[in-house]
């Protein structure tokens, strides 16, 4: 692939102009003022203008003399993201003023219902919104994973090895996270919360578990080993979901203030 084939080439060649715009007010920057935080000369910012037009707001450029403000969309945030990423720069970006005003600017409940629809029959908007507020806040200080379900090689591999990694991952993800509790209300919403995430991944994974080819040749023969199969896959795969979020109750649990008491009642 040629450096004009790759769509990641012109944002990783962006990026010290990049750096200063995440942080920029409002107002934006003005040639000048771009020019001299990304340390290079105003002939160089106008040599690649038209470039990071494409990332910014237009409308704003020309009614507001000229400055550069970037774009508040998904798709300018998902590209800045991968930019940041490939740049070795994630930290960067999630610390920055753009991404905290995107997170609250974008509808994310609406891009993953249109996406994932099972996850609107789980989640509210609001729900959302306290979904995003707590990852965006752990983000910076959540540590790399692998995830080796990505290369399965068919569908009964694809559920081994989700369920190894949701194992082994989410409990190393969450043990550094810290949660902002500060009422029972406020803990009895991150409770529903996690209760309404642990059900829908049981409801994914069991139709992951119903769309293996040897359950589905079962169930063609109406072959009545089907449901003890079915139950076997099904209760092997509760278990492991209920453990790996009992490391999400601990976390709850250690997160509330004295004042705050958490009930064993909502570990269930």
């Amino acid at each position: 692939m040629t450096k004009d084939e790759d769509p990641t080439h012109d944002l990783l060649t962006l990026i010290n102009y990049i750096k200063p715009l995440v942080n920029a007010n409002d107002d934006g920057l003005s040639h000048q003022e771009l020019a001299r935080k990304a340390d290079v000369s105003e002939a160089m910012v106008s040599k690649i203008r038209k470039k990071l037009l494409a990332i910014c707001d237009i409308e704003h450029y020309s009614l507001q003399g000229r400055k550069f403000r970037l774009k508040y969309s998904f798709d300018t945030g998902f590209s800045l993201l991968i930019g940041f990423v490939l740049d070795s720069n994630l930290n960067f970006f999630v610390k920055s003023r753009y991404f905290r005003y995107a997170v609250l600017k974008i509808d994310f409940h609406e891009l993953i219902c249109k996406k994932f629809q099972t996850y609107g029959t789980f989640f509210t908007p609001e729900d959302t919104r306290l979904l995003v507020k707590i990852i965006v806040e752990n983000i910076q200080i959540t540590p790399e994973t692998k995830w080796k379900f990505i290369k399965a090689k068919n569908e009964q591999h694809l559920l081994k090895l989700l369920m190894e990694d949701l194992h082994t991952n989410v409990p190393v993800i969450v043990s550094r996270w810290k949660l902002t509790i500060k009422s029972e209300e406020e803990l009895l919403r991150i409770v529903d919360l996690r209760r309404k995430l642990q059900s829908m991944v049981k409801q994914v994974v069991a139709s992951l578990i119903e769309n293996m080819l040897p359950v589905q040749f079962l169930k063609k023969r109406n072959d009545p080993k089907y449901s003890t199969y079915m139950e076997a896959y099904r209760y092997l795969a509760d278990h492991y979901i209920d453990r790996i979020f009992n490391s999400v109750n601990g976390i709850i649990r250690k997160s509330c203030p004295p004042e705050v008491k958490y009930k064993n009642e909502y570990d269930s």
